[in-house]
């Protein structure tokens, strides 16, 4: 998974805004699968493939009106403890799996073309699960408060190489980089200076 940068179309421009992303879900209307809530053929497919999943990691479902509704999925705690979320969610008939300052789409066309909901729905929770499970972590670069662009980086790899390899948003100015975690008592917080990372 490679660096993603604004001009990527990969989310919006500062913390605030993609914060709001994410927010969005916990206040959304939660979803009981019932007439009054309809939703895309696709949601409810994807809603049928997920429940299950979802239900064992205290998923949170919510029901976005539009036309046609679509479904927002948050995973938050794992056990009792509050995590860096997760969210999947079913707009523009995709299923999308969001980070802050980060995101997927599937079906994954490079594992091969699908339209059956049930493959759809396995290539996002195997991501999904593999964040919540810590085997790889995400670095997000800014220059004072904007966002400058994001990268995984997998639990095996050279945490410091990754992260120094900041050439395709050099134009940015990135001044800062977080190492977040799925655990939330794992983040890092990295100064740049001149294109470098200082590493404490």
């Amino acid at each position: 998974m490679g660096l993603r940068d604004p001009d990527g179309g990969y989310g919006a421009g500062d913390e605030q805004a993609d914060l709001a992303v994410i927010q969005q879900a916990s206040v959304g209307v939660p979803y009981s699968a019932t007439p009054d809530q309809p939703v895309s053929e696709w949601s409810a497919a994807i809603y049928r493939a997920l429940r299950n999943w979802a239900e064992d990691r205290r998923g949170q479902w919510a029901w976005w009106d539009s036309t046609p509704g679509y479904l927002v999925l948050t995973i938050d705690r794992l056990e009792s403890d509050e995590i860096e979320p997760v969210v999947l969610h079913t707009w523009d008939e995709e299923l999308t799996v969001e980070l802050r300052h980060w995101d997927a789409h599937f079906p994954d066309w490079n594992s091969g073309p699908t339209d059956d909901p049930a493959q759809v729905a396995a290539q996002a929770h195997a991501v999904a699960d593999s964040w919540l499970s810590g085997n790889f972590a995400l670095a997000v670069y800014f220059a004072d408060e904007k966002w400058c662009g994001s990268r995984t980086i997998e639990a095996n790899e050279d945490f410091h190489s990754r992260m120094a390899d900041i050439e395709s948003i050099k134009t940015f100015g990135p001044t800062r980089v977080e190492l977040r975690w799925a655990d939330k008592n794992r983040l890092k917080h990295f100064t740049l200076s001149d294109g470098q990372i200082v590493f404490p």
